[in-house]
């Protein structure tokens, strides 16, 4: 999975209901235990060869890739939330699987500042389903990751490259973004990250979307993000 290097291979195996904590409710034990047949920790990035982050906001010690075997991929947004915010806390990359399809999921953690021991998922994201053995874009292997000054700053821009890639016909020419310096610049990233996930949102909300009026001003809207994102992207 992406490339990464075997010293960090541990091959651990999990049942479901290894994924069924306590503090869950009853519906979303039920539903794991229906959902999951099985999961394995495939690697798990530790050492300082990557530096860890520590601090008020952030505990990146640890980056965790977990492959786990579905009944159906459909629950993958579903689980990829649960699974994240409450039951491992470490940042961490699902590959979910069915017996036909694959996707990867990701999810931007930080540490709340009112309730001690809990997670808060700034962003989720899910890729679309693809075929259980495509092959994995080059630009997400681990020795493709530009940044490696600390753990959040390669699981981020890991993170954000995917939904580039997922998402590449928003904008023209969107994955010039790869050439740029932008992936050293965590503000910036994030910003556009930000940016793109928004654009995305207004484009299928004009989809769904009927009345003259507010179809011209979500237009008027997604022209003045492309704009903005533009000036990441060419800033060769």
């Amino acid at each position: 999975m992406f490339g990464i290097e075997d010293k960090y291979i541990v091959n651990s195996h999990f049942k479901p209901t290894d994924f069924v904590h306590k503090e869950l409710n009853r519906a979303d034990k039920k539903r794991i235990k229906e959902t999951i047949k099985s999961g394995i920790l495939k690697y798990q990035i530790k050492g300082e060869e990557i530096p860890s982050i520590i601090n008020e906001t952030y505990n990146y010690q640890v980056i965790m890739f977990l492959e786990i075997e579905l009944n159906n991929l459909k629950s993958a947004t579903y689980l990829n939330n649960i699974l994240q915010k409450e039951v491992i806390k470490a940042p961490c990359v699902f590959k979910f699987y069915d017996i036909s399809s694959c996707c990867y999921a990701f999810a931007d953690k930080r540490l709340s500042m009112q309730e001690e021991q809990t997670i808060v998922l700034d962003n989720t994201f899910v890729t679309t389903p693809q075929p259980i053995n495509a092959k994995l874009d080059a630009r997400l292997l681990y020795e493709n990751i530009k940044n490696k000054n600390n753990k959040r700053s390669f699981y981020m821009e890991l993170m954000i490259k995917a939904y580039v890639l997922n998402n590449s016909k928003l904008i023209q020419d969107l994955t010039t973004i790869f050439d740029t310096n932008i992936w050293y610049n965590e503000a910036k990233k994030i910003e556009f990250f930000c940016k793109l996930k928004e654009l995305q949102g207004l484009k299928d909300k004009q989809a769904k979307t009927v009345v003259a009026q507010e179809k011209v001003e979500l237009n008027t809207r997604m022209k003045n993000l492309i704009g903005e994102l533009q000036c990441y992207y060419k800033e060769i």
